[in-house]
C-alpha cells in the first residue's frame, strides 16, 4: 500500500493516497486472475475500452482484443507470459469493435495471499498515428511528394525480385522533362518547381494503385508498373503524355513535353538487378531525346511519337 507521510511539528500522520493516483493515471490499470478475469480497474481502464466499469468487470480479457487473437490465449495464463520483464505491444478491441494498438506490461503480486496479475495498458493511437506520418515523410520528395530516390531505388529492386518469385509481369519506366533547364532559365526556378509539381500530379492521377512514382532527380521520375506487360504500361505513358500536351500554361507559349524509355523485365532471358534495369531505361530515355524528345522509347521498334 502507498502511504505518503505528511510531517509537521507536531509529529506526523500517515494518509492512504494509492487510489488517487491510480484514478489520475492515463493508463489501464488492472488486476486480473490466471484465467483472465478481470477483478478490478482504474477509471482509465475502463473509458480507454468504451466500457463501464460494471461492464469491464465482467469481462476476460478475451473480450478485449481481436477474435483471432483470442483463440490463441491460455484458459491459464502461464508465468512466462507476464513476468514484467518484457516490453510487448499489441492491438486491444474496444467495446464498439475499433481496434487499436497499445503496449502492455504485467506482473504477478500477491494481493490477501492471492496470486494477482496486474496490468498496465497505454493506448499508443497518437504516437503510432505520428511514427506512420514520420516514416512516409521519410519516403517522400519533398517537392513533388512523390517518392524520393532512396525508396523508389529499393522498391524497384523489391519489385524485380518478386516479379520473378511470382512470375509475374514487370516494366519500368524513365522519364525526363523535355528543356526543363530552359524553363527555369526563362521563368526561374519558382516556376519550375510548379511544372514538377504538376507534371508528378498528371502522372500520379493516371497511375494504377499497384504502381509506384519515384523522383530520382532533378526533372527525372521513375514508375514502376507492378503486375504490367510492356503495352499496359505504354497505354499509361501515353495517357500522362495526352494529358500533358492539354495543359495550359500561364507563360506565353510554353508547352512541356516528356522524353520516356519503356522496358519490360523477362526473367526468362537474363538476370536482372536495379542497376541493370536503371541502365537500359536509361539508354531508351536518352535514344528518346535523340528522336527529336517528347516520345516513348522501347526496345522493340523505337519511337512512338506524338503530336
Amino acid at each position: 500500500m502507498i502511504k505518503y507521510i505528511k510531517r509537521s511539528n507536531e509529529g506526523s500522520t500517515s494518509e492512504d493516497v494509492s487510489p488517487t493516483l491510480l484514478d489520475l493515471s492515463l493508463d489501464g490499470i488492472y488486476i486480473e486472475n490466471n484465467r483472465g478475469e478481470i477483478l478490478e480497474c482504474n477509471p482509465s481502464g475502463h473509458e480507454m475500452f468504451g466500457y463501464t466499469k460494471e461492464e469491464m468487470l465482467n469481462l476476460t480479457i478475451r473480450d478485449l482484443v481481436p477474435e483471432e487473437f483470442a483463440k490463441e490465449l491460455p484458459e491459464i495464463i502461464p508465468d512466462n507470459m507476464a513476468t514484467g520483464d518484457v516490453y510487448v505491444e499489441r492491438v486491444n478491441r474496444k467495446k464498439d469493435g475499433e481496434i487499436f494498438p497499445t503496449e502492455i506490461n504485467s506482473k504477478y503480486i500477491y494481493i490477501d495471499g492471492k496470486k494477482r496479475l496486474i496490468v498496465f495498458v497505454r493506448d499508443i493511437s497518437t504516437r503510432k498515428k505520428m511514427e506512420d506520418e514520420l516514416k512516409e515523410m521519410s519516403r517522400r520528395d519533398e517537392l513533388t511528394k512523390v517518392y524520393n530516390r532512396r525508396y523508389i531505388m529499393k522498391k524497384l529492386e523489391d519489385e524485380i525480385i518478386r516479379s520473378k518469385l511470382e512470375n509475374c509481369p514487370l516494366s519500368i519506366a524513365l522519364l525526363d522533362i523535355d528543356n526543363f533547364k530552359k524553363v527555369n532559365d526563362t521563368f526561374g526556378h519558382l516556376f519550375g518547381d510548379e511544372v514538377l509539381i504538376r507534371f508528378s500530379n498528371v502522372i500520379r492521377k493516371n497511375l494504377r494503385k499497384t504502381d509506384y512514382l519515384g523522383r530520382i532527380g532533378g526533372e527525372e521520375f521513375i514508375i514502376i508498373f507492378s503486375n504490367a506487360v510492356l503495352d499496359d504500361g505504354y497505354n499509361i505513358l501515353f495517357r500522362v503524355k495526352e494529358k500533358m500536351n492539354s495543359i495550359f500554361w500561364e507563360k506565353e507559349k510554353l508547352s512541356v513535353t516528356f522524353s520516356a524509355g519503356l522496358f519490360e523485365v523477362d526473367h526468362g532471358e537474363e538476370e536482372y538487378s536495379c542497376k541493370n534495369v536503371i541502365k537500359l531505361i536509361d539508354n531508351l530515355m536518352y535514344r528518346a531525346k535523340k528522336c527529336g524528345k517528347n516520345c516513348i522509347i522501347t526496345p522493340s521498334d523505337g519511337s512512338l511519337e506524338g503530336s
